[in-house]
């Protein structure tokens, strides 16, 4: 399991990135206001685009290393025969064209923001939808649209939810009653993560007793375990925000949902190299 450890960490940052950059897209047509910062919303989401293109640079790097060991890690031809030889490098690249347009799309914000901004969030959906094609999805037995529309949906699911969270916490900081309008949103990516998520596990996984038995499972059961947590911190805070003494500032339940989703994004990297039961 340790030699999947550098392609599961790569992994966990291309989906980190993958949440900040449809987050902010949806922070930006659903949830902004006049009082909000556009430059820091702009530094952002350039940030997470550049994130998000390098990780999947680094993926070709990562999978090289799986792939041939150690001593291929700097050499041109191994790194060639992963990103432009293999079938997995064909997939791949349309991760890499994706990411490269979110790229430029965040660039031209500076100088056509509406286009810019339009032009991302459509690079953003390719990204989702381009994500499954290295993945589990691919190499189910059943069919392969339904399983790429379903981890898809549960990457946009997540990122509608905890990514758009990340968005509101880092551009308003303590002034977080923006949250009042974003739980909607929270309860669309929840039904959208949830769904999504229970209707692969039982594609996956050939019987119940994978979840205690297998790696896969045990590593999926931890996820389960901490994505309860996060489903709990986010109905407290659900309930705090829709008191009747409105709150305006952020509290410890939204740092402790943010760390969890982390853990999940962790989690979720190693799932993605592990083998199917």
């Amino acid at each position: 399991m340790f030699s999947l450890v550098p392609e599961a960490a790569v992994r966990t940052i291309v989906y980190l990135s993958v949440m900040l950059l449809t987050g902010t897209c949806t922070y930006r047509w659903l949830l902004l206001e006049k009082k909000d910062s556009l430059k820091r919303l702009h530094r952002l989401v350039l940030s997470a685009s550049f994130s998000l293109f390098a990780a999947i640079l680094m993926r070709a790097w990562a999978h090289t290393y799986v792939a041939f060991g150690t001593d291929a890690l700097f050499s041109w031809e191994s790194i060639q025969i992963v990103a432009t030889k293999s079938r997995w490098g064909e997939r791949w690249q349309w991760q890499l064209w994706a990411a490269s347009a979110s790229l430029i799309a965040s660039i031209l914000i500076y100088f056509r923001p509406r286009t810019g901004w339009l032009f991302l969030t459509a690079g953003a959906l390719c990204v989702c939808v381009s994500l499954p094609l290295t993945g589990h999805a691919m190499a189910h037995e059943g069919s392969r649209f339904a399983t790429v529309t379903l981890q898809a949906l549960h990457i946009m699911g997540a990122s509608l939810w905890l990514g758009t969270l990340a968005v509101a916490v880092v551009q308003r900081r303590n002034d977080l009653s923006v949250l009042e309008r974003f739980y909607p949103l929270a309860f669309t990516g929840t039904i959208l993560l949830v769904t999504s998520g229970l209707t692969m596990a039982y594609l996956y996984l050939p019987s119940l007793d994978t979840l205690w038995t297998s790696a896969y499972g045990k590593v999926l059961t931890l996820k389960l375990f901490v994505l309860t947590g996060i489903l709990t911190c986010g109905f407290l805070n659900w309930r705090r925000f829709r008191s009747i003494v409105k709150v305006t500032h952020g509290g410890h339940w939204v740092t402790i949902e943010l760390t969890l989703a982390t853990l999940v994004l962790a989690a979720t990297g190693l799932l993605s190299e592990l083998p199917n039961p």
